[in-house]
């Protein structure tokens, strides 16, 4: 049970609680008018406190993560069957909780602060120890997706917020199918291993679903023909890999490739300027030869008789002259002769040095060539690596792809034949359930005639989508059936979990649950709660507004008054739960 709700602020308004039946009121001045409202005064958050105490999830901006409330440590004083421990949080650093108490009998030990000396667990761990002293959930859960948890749970025996009170089986409206199946079960007693498993059952479904939406969208029709043409194209494919990967192991790599490559190159050109030049050398050397054997002395008799028969007689002065001349261009051809004798020697000698040139130029080729012929360069084989491991890759997309064809066409009937073996299961399993199920029936029949002297049907029916639940109250003309549908159901839920070793020991309902109820159906609400809590040993807690309680109404030995643990009022600022308004 819940002993008591305190701040470390001294404007907090500290609640205490009692075991049985208890009211946090929220009173408006006699002054107020109608406009006047009481919301702001803090009975939800109240609520919403004992939530954060109890590891809720928290947001910035939302809830009593906000600034009016920054660094707030909120403290809720708890009865479990170990004995009692309070536990507190801080606003300002909500991921952790402080715990006060013994707790060397829980299964997670808490963390320990040598230096505040504060014993303390992550929100994680928390639920986890109140999900097993509550309702004797395993430790660790990992084992299965879909389970009952902590806070699913605790969340249909403190309703908060108006979703929580429009459907019994549920605590808020967006919460999930398979959420509302199997901690529903688990609270009724029922096999909750079942829903779980359907809905493990209900995501392999969709998966195929999805497969085969890719198909009719085409997102796999590129790649997806029958089984046997993918394995024909896998042995191929498997061949080329093979075929590839001896060559890869045969392969000489030369990462100097390239620049020999080049260097071959430039020594083809340099033996071809060496030829062409060898070639312009010997014809220099031939023409050098050639006017080296036209040079010839005129002898001066040979002038003279060219004179004479064209009739001119020389004087003995010209033959004189004539004889000079003759010696001087003998001297002139001398020259020339060593001239030509001397170019002649050069040409030889460079055509001697070109040709030793050639032939050591078109060696280093050779041997250059002989290199590029034994060995591969290494752009190759970084190619032909890639293409062996794009080759890896097809074949993997390969085999996917027929896995994915595999499951396509095996899934569709696997998945039918299981979930009917589950369905049969869970059939005979609800059969064999039929005295926790009456008995759930019975109680929440007994509600609903305690409060309109009508019968309520409580119904847990199974279907192809798994269990489906549903409450009525016949012949009721309260305009706000559902919430007392609600009402109903968690009185049961707490009569169930009273009777068990481990239960969370306590219902609370806001002020929500009666609002629009007629007053004399209220009346004999809060009075089915607190007749129920005394007998049954557990706790229910509720807000109410004052204008809401139906004094005439009550039995007239049903003290109300005698009940109420804290008054809230608006008649000034400091009536409020926090003792200031935001």
């Amino acid at each position: 049970m819940i002993r008591s709700i305190t701040a470390d602020n001294p404007s907090f308004k500290t609640v205490h609680f009692e075991p049985g039946f208890n009211v946090v009121l929220a009173e408006r001045a006699k002054d107020a008018t109608r406009r006047d409202t009481r919301k702001g005064l803090g009975k939800s958050t109240l609520i919403e406190i004992i939530h954060f105490c109890l590891g809720a999830g928290t947001r910035k901006d939302e809830g009593l993560i906000v600034e009016p409330l920054h660094d707030w440590t909120f403290t809720v004083e708890l009865e479990l069957a170990t004995g009692i421990v309070t536990a507190s949080r801080n606003t300002a650093r909500p991921n952790r909780i402080n715990i006060d108490g013994p707790t060397d009998a829980w299964p997670i030990a808490p963390s320990f602060n040598k230096k505040s000396g504060l014993k303390s667990y992550s929100p994680k761990d928390w639920c986890a120890i109140l999900g097993n002293l509550m309702f004797g959930l395993p430790i660790d859960e990992s084992s299965r997706k879909y389970a009952p948890t902590f806070r699913s749970l605790i969340s249909y025996f403190i309703r908060h917020g108006s979703d929580a009170f429009s459907n019994p089986f549920e605590h808020y409206r967006t919460q999930q199918g398979w959420d509302v199946q199997v901690n529903n079960t688990f609270l009724l007693d029922l096999n909750w291993r079942h829903a779980s498993d359907l809905q493990s059952l209900k995501d392999r479904k969709k998966h195929l679903d999805n497969l085969k939406r890719g198909l009719k969208e085409g997102v796999l029709v590129k790649y997806l023909g029958t089984i046997g043409e993918l394995e024909a194209e896998e042995v191929r494919i498997r061949a080329q890999i093979e075929e590839n990967q001896a060559g890869l192991a045969s392969f000489n790599v030369l990462p100097q490739y390239r620049q020999l490559e080049k260097q071959a190159y430039q020594q083809t050109r340099q033996i071809q300027r060496l030829r062409n030049k060898r070639l312009k050398l010997g014809r220099r050397l031939s023409n050098y030869e050639t006017k080296q054997d036209d040079e010839k002395e005129t002898e001066p008799s040979a002038i003279v008789e060219i004179y004479e028969k064209a009739g001119v007689n020389l004087h003995g002065g010209v033959r004189r002259r004539l004889d000079d001349v003759q010696q001087f261009h003998a001297s002139i051809i001398e020259n020339r002769k060593l001239f030509l004798a001397s170019e002649i020697e050069k040409v030889k000698a460079e055509i001697e040095d070109t040709s030793r040139r050639l032939a050591q130029v078109t060696k280093t080729r050779s041997e250059t060539m002989s290199t590029l012929k034994a060995h591969g360069p290494w752009d190759e084989y970084q190619l032909l690596t890639e293409q062996q491991s794009n080759l890896k890759s097809q074949l993997q997309t390969l085999i996917d792809r027929i896995q994915t064809l595999r499951e396509i066409q095996e899934g569709a009937s696997t998945h039918k034949i299981d979930k009917e073996l589950l369905l049969k299961r869970l059939r005979q399993d609800h059969d064999e359930r039929r005295v926790q199920r009456d008995n759930a029936v019975s109680l929440f029949n007994a509600n609903s005639q305690a409060l309109y002297a009508a019968s309520g049907s409580l119904v847990v029916d199974i279907t192809d989508n798994g269990y489906k639940f549903a409450a009525d109250i016949q012949r009721s003309g309260s305009r706000r059936k559902d919430s007392m549908k609600v009402f109903c159901y968690d009185l049961l839920l707490a009569e169930l979990w009273g009777a068990k070793e481990r239960s969370a020991g306590f219902i609370v309902h806001d002020s929500i649950m009666y609002d629009g109820v007629e007053g004399r159906q209220r009346a004999l609400g809060i009075q089915l709660a607190a007749r129920k809590a005394e007998a049954l040993r557990f706790q229910y807690i509720c807000t109410l507004n004052s204008d809401m309680v139906p004094y005439n109404e009550f039995d007239e030995d049903f003290r109300f008054d005698g009940y109420v643990r804290l008054t809230l009022t608006d008649a000034d600022p400091n009536g409020g739960l926090f003792g200031i308004r935001f």
